[in-house]
């Protein structure tokens, strides 16, 4: 039997050409879905460490497309991104 997850309510935040905090760490996180809205017309860049997010690097997520963490990507720490264009749109699902 799977474990069941809890989810948080769906939220969203506006990325910007500035590197800030897109989710905040949450040690009781079991899983994440980043979903950059098909309305964008900017990439969107994540880091997953400490450093701050950078266009053209890590992963990319462009107009409609979704990251899914796994157990490969799995972290509790604080998520940053950054645009190539101001107010990009990412919504955010955690468990």
């Amino acid at each position: 039997m799977l474990p069941i997850c809890t989810y948080s309510d769906p939220t969203s935040v506006s990325v910007g050409v500035t590197s800030a905090a897109a989710v905040a760490a949450n040690s009781r996180r079991e899983g994440l879905i980043l979903t950059s809205l098909r309305t964008n017309t900017g990439q969107i860049a994540l880091s997953f460490n400490s450093a701050a997010a950078v266009v053209n690097t890590g992963v990319i997520l462009y107009p409609g497309e979704a990251f899914l963490m796994d157990e490969r990507s799995y972290t509790t720490s604080a998520i940053k991104a950054i645009s190539d264009v101001a107010a990009q749109t990412l919504s955010i699902q955690e468990m």
